[in-house]
């Protein structure tokens, strides 16, 4: 039989549809390839930023649709080749960098307002306040979120941040455990997050003094009124309070006390305190010894020193020692008057 020229044509349209049908998965692949967004990746923070805002407004959410483009480029910089790749994971420094820019943004621009209006809520609810915004649960019981091979929880995520944020603030002030514990509840009941209680005891008795309440607070007043036993590795107070028939002590017990009501959060404060007492006392002792009456006392006993030297007497004795330091705190005591 003898086909016609149109019928030739016809089954050439066919088989064009069907080859057309049968690539559909590969045509679509590229045409909704978004690799060259990776050119574009500034875009990327105010997409999230526009994302969460949206969010708030809308029933639908796009959020996992503008991810999945954002991760495309991955894609592409699998196959770099003018790159070193690293040894233990088998890909470039591109491809580690562009996934770190994407996941930090998304935890900036995303997770970290949600976290932060969570927070505020839970303040205001705990106060009795009406909370900030009722939209925000959706957020929360949403679909955890897949960007760069790496999934992220929003749940998880807020989770962390209220635990860790309660955490430090009950080390710093444990009058707030009741304030926060309540926050919990309020967030399981309204958000439905598992926040974890961080079990922090509201006393020790077997603690005196307090590190963190009695000395970081007033740090100043502890060196005045401490002196330290070298051999007991302890500090001891010089003159107890009126009325008092023992002296406080402080060793490092005491202080190992203090960490475990408190928690490790009161490290940080604890270095800052010292850090700046520190700096504050170098800089009283630079200035006194930059003043002319030190300096004309320590230029007299270098020149008595030196006369005894060429004498034959190379020892400072111990009373010469005393009447120096004397003449220093009379020094001290008028500079301060």
């Amino acid at each position: 039989e003898v086909f016609s020229t149109d019928d030739l044509l016809a089954v050439e349209g066919h088989l064009k549809d069907l080859s057309q049908v049968a690539s559909i998965e590969e045509t679509l692949k590229q045409v909704c390839d978004c690799s060259f967004l990776y050119f574009y990746r500034d875009l990327f923070p105010e997409c999230v930023r526009r994302l969460y805002q949206s969010n708030l407004n809308s029933a639908i959410s796009h959020t996992q649709l503008v991810l999945t483009a954002f991760s495309d480029p991955e894609r592409i910089l699998k196959h770099v080749r003018h790159l070193d790749r690293e040894s233990l994971t088998g890909v470039t420094t591109c491809f580690t960098g562009y996934r770190k820019c994407v996941l930090s943004n998304l935890k900036e621009e995303y997770l970290g307002p949600i976290c932060e209006m969570v927070e505020t809520d839970l303040r205001l609810a705990a106060s009795g306040t009406k909370g900030v915004d009722g939209r925000l649960r959706k957020l929360i019981v949403s679909s955890p979120l897949y960007v760069c091979q790496t999934k992220l929880d929003v749940k998880c995520e807020v989770e962390k941040y209220l635990e860790r944020m309660f955490y430090d603030l009950c080390t710093l002030n444990l009058n707030d455990c009741n304030t926060y514990t309540e926050m919990r509840s309020i967030a399981n009941e309204r958000y439905g997050l598992n926040l974890t209680d961080p079990y922090l005891p509201d006393g020790s008795l077997d603690q005196g003094v307090d590190f963190m309440d009695d000395i970081l607070r007033d740090l100043d007043s502890f060196i005045a009124q401490y002196n330290y036993n070298l051999i007991e590795q302890s500090f001891v107070e010089r003159r107890p309070e009126r009325g008092a028939k023992y002296l406080n002590t402080m060793n490092i017990k005491c202080i190992s006390a203090s960490f475990k009501q408190h928690g490790l959060g009161v490290v940080s404060s604890a270095v800052n305190v010292c850090y700046k007492l520190l700096a504050r006392k170098f800089q009283l002792l630079t200035e006194f010894f930059a003043s002319d009456n030190i300096h004309s006392l320590l230029s007299r006993e270098f020149r008595w020193f030196e006369n005894q030297k060429s004498e034959g007497k190379g020892i400072y004795p111990f009373g010469r020692a005393s009447t120096f330091a004397q003449e220093v705190k009379k020094l001290d005591v008028d500079s301060v008057n």
